[in-house]
């Protein structure tokens, strides 16, 4: 008796995993008036294929092995209102090749193995994440995240987050402070950036059997014991790698010429132009004022010896005039 309960107790589970039967193209819709998926609600739903959720969804929590083992479900948009997707969430999904986060997304959490062994190859995570948990993206296809280095909240990556994944490069965000050990265990990465003001710990063998990666900079506020590879002084400059590669000469004595090629001598020429306009327009004015001087000496002179040779003139006509009375 107590075999048959166990057993019927065994199928009502394995019903409770499509809790809402996909239609005939595979496809569900969460209602918006839905706050939360339960601990394993689809939990092997194979005829799952497409997840969808309405725009005003109120969705806060994605529970335990909600879509677990979903063999078919291809992708997945989680509504912005999403706080927690709990552990082994999406574990299992082996044709998941999308996931994809509602605008203004609010999540916080992304817990312990939430997406291991997915297929989906690049990943944008909201700024407000703060915590990955174990194993979230161990053994997946993910090879390139993207996140704000300087807005994300994340403060803690869990064991072995990414180990044995296809990861290449990892930017850490300011507020990063915690990495679990084997974080990129047996991975491709080949580039590591930290913050110039980074106080994280970086756990044993994070970096155990990276061949692309020898060694990392850390600042002194930053620990990496055992971690798997060579750590050596901070070498990137005052503000590391949030500057850009031309920023510090620009703060230079010699920082003009950061500017455009044109830019000093068009502004000296405009300076040049104005000189020889003001010297040329001093220059003119002098001319003028000589000229005039000139023209007013010749006409007062000639004024002067129109006036004399009238007087003298006149002076002979009188004197002819008296000889002839005479």
């Amino acid at each position: 008796m107590l075999i048959i309960i166990v057993l019927f107790s065994v199928i009502d589970v394995t019903k409770a995993g499509c809790s809402i039967t996909p239609d005939s193209n595979g496809n569900v819709v969460i209602d918006n008036t839905v706050t939360s998926i339960g601990d394993g609600d689809f939990n092997g739903c194979t005829d799952l294929i497409s997840l969808e959720f309405t725009e005003t969804s109120s969705l806060i929590t994605i529970g335990g092995y909600a879509f677990n083992e979903c063999t078919n479900l291809a992708s997945v948009i989680i509504p912005a209102s999403v706080v927690t997707i709990s552990e082994n969430a999406f574990y299992g999904c082996t044709s998941l090749a999308s996931v994809t986060f509602g605008t203004n997304s609010q999540l916080d959490t992304i817990g312990n193995a939430v997406f291991k062994g997915a297929i989906f190859t690049s990943i944008a995570l909201p700024n407000t994440l703060t915590s990955i948990g174990n194993y979230a993206f161990y053994q997946s296809s993910l090879q390139t995240i993207t996140m704000s280095n300087q807005l994300s909240r994340l403060i803690s990556i869990g064991t072995s987050v990414f180990q044995q994944s296809v990861l290449t490069e990892f930017i850490c965000p300011q507020t990063l402070t915690s990495i679990g050990e084997a974080v990129f265990a047996n991975t491709p990465i080949d580039s590591f950036v930290v913050d110039c003001h980074s106080t994280m710990t970086i756990s044993e063998n994070a970096f155990l059997d990276t061949p692309n990666l020898s060694e990392i900079e850390l600042p002194s506020s930053a620990t990496c014991n055992n971690c798997g590879v060579t750590t050596t002084a901070w070498a990137q400059g005052p503000c590391g790698p949030t500057q850009s590669p031309t920023a510090a000469p620009t703060q230079s004595p010699t920082a003009a010429p950061t500017q455009s090629p044109t830019a000093a001598p068009t502004q000296v020429s405009d300076s040049k132009e104005d000189s020889n306009s003001n010297s040329n327009s001093n220059s003119n004015s002098n001319s003028i004022i000589i000229i005039i001087v000139i023209a007013s000496f010749l006409i007062i002179s000639a004024l002067g010896w129109y006036m004399y040779f009238r007087y003298k003139y006149n002076s002979n006509i009188k004197v002819v005039e008296l000889i002839v009375d005479k």
